[in-house]
């Protein structure tokens, strides 16, 4: 692959910009930052894993700053930019190298906050924004770590990828068991009773899994912990959902349902307002709220997430019906989604909400199956979701290339299908379904 989402593989743009700087400083690599913390950051990430290299902090104009490096720790380089998402822009970057002076963002990012603050049902002076979903989650990781210095944090159920990898990554460690059910409740209810927890992370609903813990028990739990409760609400959205009934801190990637068009990477940190930890945690999110949106992708994503609520409703209930379909062909051996029986999801969803626009899917005879199925599936393949159009991918070939075996024993098959549901009627959906799971 040459290319893919800008996480993993750098924009051509950015690399662009990259080498520039790489070849001005005579080094093999760089990455661009927006600011100088966020790049004192990946020093420290590079050089604690490699004692003894050159790594350097560089100017890179407009306001960005460069960290250049030999290629031998250019592979750590990457992770740093893959788990916390503080990566300059290829919009920042395309402008940078033409030439063009920044736009003015500040109404675009007020309201970009106060669109978020009104879907959640809090207030705008406690939304953070970041330039990725995963530069907020891990600020908010840094925080806590500040809070809690030398407290591992808690993972319930099999997450998205980078969310757990942060947590494993940086500061000390985490607690993680896949599940909803008894089992793995009952385990961090007893873990919080005997140990001070940094913090416990889950997702409504869990990615790519769909299930949902009971965040009325949770949030028992971790109050009686001392621990704050993080809940990302990217998959269901706050459309469909109201995360602050339970959450101390609220996670979203604005990058997926709340822009749809899959072209622009962003993210928000909500703090809860009724939130027993407000007052400990708002001066740390404001310490930590140092890589805030450039003003060409605020100024995009205020202009695109105005018919957030529409999209959302509609496509919600689409899948509603593409899910139930899917559950009576013969062929499907099952299909992960929440539902009218998912009593937990049913605690956290809005009266006027669906269940949502992302389900999963696994064949029988998987092995022969899904790649016909996959190749012949008439909609556009990605690793994103909640975009205008539909979206599917080899989930877990994508995320977990090289830890597939570690997947499976978590319960997530190498052979699932995700599928994000867009504004497509559910008739052309189906007949695009049919014609793939008949070849």
């Amino acid at each position: 692959m040459k290319a893919g989402y800008p996480r993993f593989f750098r924009p051509l743009a950015v690399r662009r910009w990259e080498a520039e700087l790489a070849q001005r400083d005579g080094e093999d690599g760089c990455l661009i930052f927006p600011n100088e913390q966020a790049a004192e950051r990946c020093r420290s990430f590079i050089e604690e894993r490699h004692d003894g290299w050159k790594v350097r902090v560089t100017e890179a104009g407009a306001g960005a700053l460069g960290v250049v490096f030999p290629e031998q720790v250019a592979s750590t380089a990457a992770k740093y930019w893959r788990f916390c998402g503080e990566g300059v822009s290829s919009r920042r970057a395309a402008a940078f190298l033409a030439g063009t002076a920044a736009e003015d963002g500040e109404a675009a990012l007020r309201t970009v906050r106060e669109r978020v603050a009104a879907h959640n049902g809090q207030a705008p002076q406690d939304v953070f924004l970041f330039p990725s979903g995963m530069a907020g989650v891990a600020a908010l990781h840094r925080a806590l770590v500040r809070l809690s210095p030398g407290c591992r944090s808690a993972q319930l159920d099999f997450p998205y990828v980078d969310v757990l990898k942060v947590q494993e990554n940086f500061g000390s460690g985490a607690w993680f068991r896949t599940g909803v059910d008894e089992g793995p409740m009952g385990e961090l209810g007893q873990l919080l009773g005997s140990e001070q927890l940094a913090g416990v992370f889950c997702e409504i609903a869990s990615n790519p899994l769909l299930r949902t813990p009971d965040l009325s028990r949770l949030a028992l739990a971790a109050g009686k912990g001392n621990a704050p409760l993080i809940v990302d609400d990217t998959v269901a959205t706050s459309i469909d959902v109201e995360a602050a009934r339970f959450a101390d801190v609220i996670t979203t990637s604005l990058t997926k349902a709340f822009n749809g068009r899959g072209d622009v990477l962003a993210g928000a940190v909500t703090l809860c307002r009724g939130s027993t930890f407000y007052d400990r945690l708002k001066p740390l999110l404001r310490e930590e709220a140092d890589c805030d949106l450039w003003a060409g992708d605020a100024i995009l994503l205020a202009e695109q997430s105005q018919d957030f609520r529409e999209r959302v409703e509609t496509s919600g209930r689409t899948a509603e019906q593409l899910v139930e379909w899917l559950r009576r062909r013969p062929g499907v051996k099952a299909v992960h989604y929440p539902s009218d029986s998912d009593a937990a999801y049913g605690l956290v969803k809005r009266e006027s909400g669906s269940f949502g626009t992302l389900f999963s899917m696994e064949l029988e005879n998987p092995e022969q199956a899904v790649p016909r199925f996959h190749d012949n599936l008439r909609l556009s393949k990605g690793p994103s979701l909640g975009n205008r159009f539909s979206l599917a991918c080899a989930y877990t070939l994508l995320a977990h290339y090289e830890e597939l075996a570690w997947a499976e024993g978590c319960g997530v098959s190498r052979w699932l299908v995700r599928v994000s549901v867009g504004m497509e009627s559910f008739e052309d959906l189906k007949s695009r379904f049919e014609e793939a799971l008949e070849s």
